[in-house]
């Protein structure tokens, strides 16, 4: 004999999944698609080249869908001799290809990252959290400067290929040309000279949509502090905030009490500025009617002997200084003697600014 199941009270059944599929919907309305561009899908990104010190390389993302695109995360391939690194993430919405000049008014910062950790050669997230937005139809050039080398591909076998494309967006790198231009180049920054070199890592962006809520920037950070005098130095933001409609007030204090809003291109989520005292600085961002506050950052002054250039020589031709008497300081040193101070060289330069001071 066969059993008979009765559904007692179908409209409750109905009511309950109709519940379920609303819970459903609200709970994934607010997902958004996220895409990953990454040059793994391509053949010799070994991040086999690179040079040391302050360096960058450049690529290009270009919106081609009809929707605003934000930027959240830029990967970066690293070597174990970059850990310690600080990377600052620039853009030009017109040096889209050629040799660069990494510098305002044509550049701008957007962030500059925690110094990296390379336990091994790879891929490691390294612009993290961001909400920069790239509008409909728009075409954004990036470098990645790096404050203790950069690695990319180009000169150990042609990376392939040169564009990458998904979500709307095309990735462009090493030799594609823009106005018969690479927009690929590598080397020393501000001028990185060697081309095409391909960036090697990935990047990672969602459609658009308005922001909502109050913002929460968080710290205010700086690529230098102390600064020297006139030396310029960018402000960025700890936290993002995503979605379009945000606006963004900097502000300075000689106390940290009296505000005022700051000068010059200040609007944006990145403020490049310079001083000659100690400054605090802090960021308005706001969201429809609601606002939030960074929190205020004092930048102070670098002793003067700190802002000079590092000097070294390069040639063992002209003079020596072989004597230098000061009251009772008498302080002799041949071509052979190598100085106390950072960067002396035996046979080159001798630095005694850490030696014996002037009585």
């Amino acid at each position: 004999m066969q059993q008979k199941t009765t559904l007692e009270n179908p409209l409750g059944f109905i009511k309950q999944a109709l519940m379920l599929l609303l819970f459903f919907m609200a709970t994934t309305a607010g997902i958004k698609a996220q895409t990953t561009l990454t040059t793994e899908a391509g053949t010799n990104f070994t991040g086999a080249n690179g040079v040391s010190g302050n360096s960058a390389v450049t690529f290009v993302l270009e919106n081609t869908s009809a929707v605003a695109k934000v930027l959240t995360q830029v990967d970066v391939f690293w070597n174990t001799v970059n850990t310690g690194s600080i990377p600052t993430l620039w853009y030009s919405a017109t040096s889209l290809s050629g040799a660069p000049n990494i510098a305002t008014p044509v550049w701008t910062a957007i962030t500059t990252a925690p110094a990296v950790t390379v336990a091994a050669n790879g891929y490691l997230p390294t612009f993290t959290g961001l909400s920069f937005i790239i509008p409909a139809a728009t075409t954004y050039r990036f470098a990645i400067q790096s404050s203790n080398g950069i690695r990319y591909s180009g000169t150990a076998g042609p990376p392939s290929p040169n564009t990458f494309t998904g979500g709307g967006v095309n990735l462009l790198v090493y030799d594609f040309q823009i106005t018969a231009a690479n927009v690929g180049y590598g080397g020393a920054f501000p001028n990185p000279a060697n081309n095409p070199r391909a960036f090697t890592g990935r990047v990672t962006f969602t459609d658009a949509t308005p922001c909502t809520g109050t913002p929460a920037p968080g710290n205010t950070l700086s690529n230098a502090n102390p600064a020297c005098p006139s030396q310029s130095f960018t402000l960025s933001l700890q936290n993002g905030t995503a979605g379009t409609g945000v606006t963004y007030q900097w502000q300075t204090s000689p106390n940290g009490t009296t505000w005022t809003n700051a000068g010059g291109a200040s609007t944006s989520s990145t403020y490049s500025t310079s001083q000659t005292v100690a400054t605090y600085y802090r960021c308005i961002v706001t969201c429809g009617a609601s606002s939030g506050t960074s929190n205020p950052l004092q930048v102070t002054m670098n002793p003067v002997t700190n802002c000079y250039c590092n000097s070294g020589a390069t040639s063992t031709a002209d003079e020596d200084i072989f004597n230098v008497t000061v009251g009772t300081l008498n302080n002799t040193s041949t071509c052979t003697s190598v100085g106390p101070g950072p960067g002396s060289a035996v046979n080159l330069y001798a630095n005694y600014t850490t030696g014996t001071g002037a009585p």
